[in-house]
């Protein structure tokens, strides 16, 4: 659950935008893209009054990335925040890994567990991993096995290969499910093949068809 410096985009774009300001919100993506902050800040900012969601979003990562601002958390957060309050779910999330980490806000589990919740009900499979993991240890929230394989086979169906993975452990240790050898084996072999590491590495002890 480690946030990246810049990472990469993982919903589908929800714009809000005026007619006509569409060339500039794909200008906005294109530079944060290139990692192109300059620009990005030229491009963004704009939409970002008018209180388009995605453009909040990539200007507050963009402060949070280390754009040379001098004020460049607090200016992360509030535009984060706002992405975030409006509904937009990798920003709920961002927002939520923020506090998991207490970049550039105050650590808070507890809010954390709360974002990253708002991102997960919304279908983001990288949040309900991380909220999987979390009912799983009980980090921010009431530790509760069943809420965690609920959100961890929710990620899984969308095809989030971490989330395969933990789940495939989770059923071949019988670690707060039922231990199911045969469930485990499919859901690390669908990680594996589409390119999870670790999911390979497993497979290479455990599965005897290898």
């Amino acid at each position: 659950m480690d946030l990246p410096s810049a990472p990469p985009e993982t919903a589908e774009p929800r714009s809000t935008h005026a007619y006509g300001d569409g060339w500039r919100l794909q200008a906005c993506r294109n530079a944060y893209g290139a990692r192109d902050y300059v620009m990005v800040e030229d491009a963004c900012t704009p939409l970002a009054e008018k209180g388009e969601p995605e453009a909040q979003r990539l200007l507050g990562m963009t402060y949070l990335a280390g754009y040379g601002v001098a004020d460049r958390d607090r200016r992360a957060e509030q535009c984060i925040r706002a992405a975030a309050e409006a509904g937009e779910a990798t920003a709920q999330l961002t927002l939520g890994t923020m506090y998991l980490h207490g970049q550039a806000v105050t650590r808070l589990d507890s809010i954390a567990a709360s974002w990253i919740a708002k991102a997960a009900e919304q279908g983001l499979p990288e949040a309900q991993e991380s909220l999987a993991y979390m009912y799983l240890v009980g980090q921010g929230v009431k530790k509760t096995p069943d809420r965690a394989v609920f959100w961890y086979e929710r990620a899984a169906e969308k095809q989030h290969t971490p989330a395969m993975y933990n789940l495939g452990v989770l059923y071949y240790k019988g670690q707060v499910v039922a231990r199911n050898t045969d469930k485990a084996l499919e859901l690390l072999r669908r990680a594996a093949a589409l390119g999870h590491v670790e999911a390979q590495k497993t497979l290479e002890f455990i599965d005897p068809r290898r």
